[in-house]
């Protein structure tokens, strides 16, 4: 059974970005933070065009993308 007070609680808090960990929790500079995340911003795969599969992959990048900052 679906516990919806379980789904609400995760959307209205969402894990923190990378950089938010890295800031916050590590004490990384801002400068240093913004450096990390633009090397894995180039590091991702590119999305891509196509089929049903080829879609769910480019959500899965675009989660990745926007979880960094």
């Amino acid at each position: 059974m679906i516990d919806a007070h379980e789904i609400l609680e995760k959307l209205n808090n969402p894990p923190p970005s990378l950089w938010t960990i890295m800031h916050n929790e590590l004490g990384l500079p801002d400068e240093t933070c913004d450096s990390i995340i633009s090397a894995v911003e180039k590091w991702l795969p590119k999305e891509s065009e196509g089929s049903i599969d080829v879609l769910q992959w480019n959500k899965c990048v675009r989660m990745m993308k926007n979880k960094l900052r």
